[in-house]
């Protein structure tokens, strides 16, 4: 997808995978346009580049992807689950 906004984005990625994204609007700018190209790859692949974009980092659990804040030096803040996180 070329030069469309972050919610676009995470639009298709649910129609085409199944999962959720949730986040709050003073985390992720959502309207932030990026372009990001992905064919047969895995979500987590697609994810890391659209975070790579925006700043953010990402906790995968179950069907759901949280949209979190970066912390100082950029690592998640100080809460995890044993879920998958980026």
């Amino acid at each position: 997808m070329e030069d469309k906004p972050v919610k676009e984005m995470f639009s298709a990625i649910e129609s085409r995978t199944g999962v959720l994204f949730l986040y709050s609007d003073n985390v992720i700018d959502v309207e932030m346009r990026i372009s990001v190209s992905a064919v047969d790859e895995p979500l987590e692949t697609v994810l890391d580049r659209i975070f790579a974009v925006t700043g953010n980092s990402y906790l995968i659990s179950g069907e759901s992807v949280y949209v979190l804040h970066r912390a100082r030096g950029g690592t998640v803040k100080d809460w995890s689950t044993p879920e998958r996180e980026r």
